[in-house]
């Protein structure tokens, strides 16, 4: 993967800022866009920690070089849906690092990856090998 490939993927991480307005709303926020409003129902139907959540999107993150990336080499297994619009790019991201490994899963998009059983059995069958 090139430099410019994980700068480009570096541009969702502007996604996580504007997290912030969900984050702060009690009640689903009609008045956002459709996209950002989204999140919020996905918090709460997942029980998401709205602190721990805000704390991570007022964070910065700086695009992760090819080479960076090439060496963490610590064992990473990369998940996305096969369609998902928001990620899209995961096959890249585990090939370009040390030890990634890739997963898709069929037929989920963004929200949904995160309540599929399969994604469960994967992590969990992840976390054991040695």
């Amino acid at each position: 993967m090139t430099d410019k490939a994980f700068k480009r993927a570096a541009l969702l991480l502007l996604v996580v800022p504007a997290l912030v307005p969900v984050l702060d709303r009690s009640e689903y926020p009609k008045d956002l866009p459709k996209h950002l409003a989204a999140y919020w129902n996905f918090i709460n139907a997942t029980g998401g920690d709205r602190a721990a959540l805000r704390a991570l999107s007022l964070g910065e993150y700086p695009a992760l070089s090819a080479a960076a990336a090439a060496a963490i080499l610590v064992p990473t297994l990369v998940i996305s849906g096969e369609k998902d619009l928001v990620l899209g790019q995961g096959p890249q991201l585990a090939a370009a690092l040390g030890k990634g490994q890739y997963l898709e899963i069929a037929g989920a998009d963004h929200f949904s990856i995160a309540t599929d059983p399969t994604v469960k059995a994967a992590v969990a069958e992840f976390l054991q090998q040695p």
